[in-house]
């Protein structure tokens, strides 16, 4: 079964786009104590978890 092949540099800028706004939206909430509601807050763990699968996927892709 041959997987998915995934562009790297369209791969990185997409994980490090969703890594930064989930990351950034986690700040908010636990650091500088900002109001957000429940569905921001998992919005944000989804993203940086999303981002954290592409890079997983770029890493782990097999060349050939």
């Amino acid at each position: 079964m041959s997987g998915r092949k995934r562009n790297p540099i369209l791969g990185g800028t997409m994980a490090l786009i969703f890594i930064g706004l989930g990351s950034w939206r986690l700040y908010d909430y636990y650091i500088l104590n900002k109001p957000l509601e429940i569905t921001s807050i998992v919005l944000g763990y989804g993203a940086v978890a999303y981002g954290l699968f592409l890079v997983y996927t770029i890493i782990t892709q097999k060349n050939g």
